[in-house]
């Protein structure tokens, strides 16, 4: 190995290592990961004002919780949502509606003249709303100041705590015996970390009081999007292993030699490693589709190590350094042309677009690396009688190769298949912008 190739080893090494601990550092801290589905939109579709309004609402929104406690008895639902309501606050991830009571008090009064009692205008009874504020005016126990009477003369605002806040919610069991328990996460609704610490509590207190008979209906963003991103690591495991496998196997066919196994879970693995470092670097927070779009891209990373095996190393035909010169051009072409191609995503607008695109460009810088940099150092000489026998083989699947021509009728055939095939695509698909 020359001095230059060396330097480039080791540099290479030097930033493997460093991103393990990068990758390592954002996965620990927390917050890294996303399965907020506003991430899918397009993010120029809307003027910056208006979508970083949408973006706040959404996040306000969306941290909202609302828990319906029942029981058989109204006893045993209120001893069971004031177990709850004290694990979800001992947790940290959840402050209940009763304190921030006073941010929906002043929302209220901000809001007094558009807001009413009634579910429309014409059940609104000037009469009574005026009767109303003047017995809570002349009441011995209402809380009413000089200058509330100011700036709310008719006590709207009071009337509408009286009709608008819920009767349940803060350990007070409703005429049916539920409980109902508000308020909002602490973090995002969107973050794995706060989903995990959240419905764990939930999870662990509805199996402490599954025998008594009570049950929760539960709304709110986290729980739909605890069940996404726990679908999507399923989904990961699933097309990941079934990547893996189906590469194994194929190599186990074509190259009859189990050192082809490693060297290509090697490249696989560096790609990985350089998508994961590139994605984390780049973007705050990285959605979990994201990793779906990775656990796909596995075979192509893989194509790197299998470039290289596909020289011939078991026949020694001609050494390592010759054989990495015959590739080296056409793998790094194929290599960049596959960066501008996965590198085109980012021009769609939209932010899980643009991390796939900056996921699979890291990804084929790295296994490219790998792929002249390490792989010709795992390629031990074969002995001459194995390598005599894999030179036989590789001469008879030549001319096997050989014995295939293309004529008129074999051309005309597959041209045929193919405008056939393209005619039915375009006649029956359509395309899903919504």
């Amino acid at each position: 190995m020359s001095g230059g190739r060396k330097g480039l080893l080791w540099s290479y090494l030097i930033a493997c290592l460093l991103a393990a601990a990068f990758i390592a550092f954002r996965l620990l801290g927390g917050g890294a990961l996303d399965t907020d589905i506003q991430s899918l939109l397009p993010a120029k579709a809307l003027k910056p004002p208006i979508r970083e309004a949408m973006v706040q609402a959404g996040a306000a929104a969306s941290s909202r919780v609302a828990m319906l406690v029942s029981a058989p008895t109204p006893e045993k639902a209120e001893a069971a949502a004031n177990d709850l309501a004290k694990r979800l606050k001992d947790s940290g991830a959840f402050v209940d509606a009763a304190v921030d009571g006073e941010q929906t008090a002043r929302w209220l009064f901000a809001n007094r003249n558009q807001l009413r009692c009634e579910p429309t205008p014409a059940g609104f009874d000037p009469e009574r709303a005026v009767q109303s504020s003047l017995v809570q005016l002349y009441s011995p126990v209402a809380p009413v100041s000089g200058e509330m009477l100011l700036r709310d003369p008719f006590l709207l605002t009071l009337r509408l705590t009286g009709c608008l806040l819920p009767t349940t919610g803060f350990g007070t069991a409703s005429e049916d015996g539920s409980v109902l328990i508000t308020g909002r996460l602490t973090g995002s609704a969107f973050k794995l970390d706060t989903q995990a610490s959240f419905t764990e509590v939930v999870e662990a207190w509805t199996q402490a009081h599954k025998a008594d008979g009570v049950t929760i209906a539960r709304a709110g963003a986290a729980f739909h999007a605890e069940d996404g991103a726990r679908h999507a690591k399923k989904d990961i495991s699933t097309v990941g292993v079934a990547s893996t496998l189906g590469i194994i196997l194929l190599l186990l066919v074509v190259f009859r030699r189990f050192r082809a196994l490693p060297i290509t879970l090697l490249v696989v693995g560096a790609g990985y490693l350089g998508s994961l470092v590139a994605v984390f670097a780049v973007f705050q927070t990285v959605h979990m589709l994201t990793f779906v779009f990775g656990s796909a891209f596995v075979g192509v990373t893989a194509d790197y190590a299998i470039y290289y095996l596909a020289t011939g190393p078991m026949s020694r035909w001609q050494s390592s350094d010759e054989r990495l010169k015959m590739i080296f051009r056409p793998v790094t072409v194929c290599m960049v042309t596959s960066a501008m191609g996965f590198g085109c995503l980012a021009l769609f607008g939209v932010p899980i677009f643009s991390q796939m695109a900056v996921f699979a460009v890291g990804g084929l810088l790295s296994a490219w690396a790998c792929a002249f940099l390490i792989v010709p150092l795992l390629d031990r000489t074969v002995p001459e009688a194995k390598a005599g026998r894999f030179a036989g083989l590789w001469t008879s699947l030549e001319a096997a190769r050989g014995r295939l021509s293309w004529n008129g009728w074999t051309l005309g055939a597959f041209v045929l298949v193919f405008v056939a095939g393209a005619a039915w695509a375009v006649t029956h698909f359509s395309t899903l912008d919504d």
